[in-house]
């Protein structure tokens, strides 16, 4: 699925040699920094691909995981399934740092930095935009079961979540409908109540 990458990496490699070879060429600072630019990224992609990406995509399996991962954003209701988006701090005991999308036909009384709690197969997300946002795996289950545990000291982002939802509260509670929704996705970035 990477092909396309090492391939460019290829051509970014010869371009950068053609242009420290050819004497005119190397006199612009602008081509060789820019040939120089392209291999980089290339190798970040590649590295971050086999560091961070093919070790939690290698847990999407037939059989099921006992998952323990931290809520880091509020859910939110979308095509009859609620989404939540956390961040894995084990799978089958073992440490494991990934983001990890949880679907589930309800919603679950849960707040930003509870530890979930749950056993459930897990499969590569298919989906473009939750792999832009970092979620390389997913688990989408009807009858999962959660548990969750309310830590000790919460996280100063947990302060942000409640003020936004605080934000989100009197929007609903003093205009109408379609104004909330205007006003929640341009203040809060809350577009989910956008139809």
């Amino acid at each position: 699925p990477f092909l396309w990458v090492y391939v460019l990496l290829g051509i970014a490699l010869m371009t950068t040699a053609v242009f420290f070879i050819v004497s005119k060429w190397r006199k612009t600072i602008f081509l060789p920094a820019m040939a120089i630019a392209a291999v980089i990224a290339c190798a970040v992609h590649i590295g971050y691909t086999y560091i961070a990406v093919i070790p939690i995509e290698n847990y999407a399996t037939e059989e099921e995981h006992l998952i323990e991962a931290t809520l880091t954003e509020e859910p939110h209701r979308s095509y009859e399934k609620v989404y939540y988006q956390l961040k894995t701090v084990t799978i089958d005991g073992d440490k494991a740092d990934g983001k990890l999308l949880l679907k589930l036909p309800r919603m679950i009384d849960v707040e930003v930095d509870d530890i979930l709690s749950f056993r459930s197969q897990i499969n590569v997300t298919e989906n473009q935009y939750f792999r832009a946002k970092g979620f390389y795996i997913v688990s989408d289950s009807y009858d999962t079961v959660v548990t969750a545990v309310t830590p000790e000291s919460h996280s100063l982002y947990y302060q942000a979540v409640r003020m936004r939802k605080s934000m989100r509260e009197a929007f609903d509670m003093y205009l109408p409908e379609d104004s909330a929704a205007l006003c929640k996705a341009v203040l809060i970035g809350d577009k989910y109540a956008l139809d």
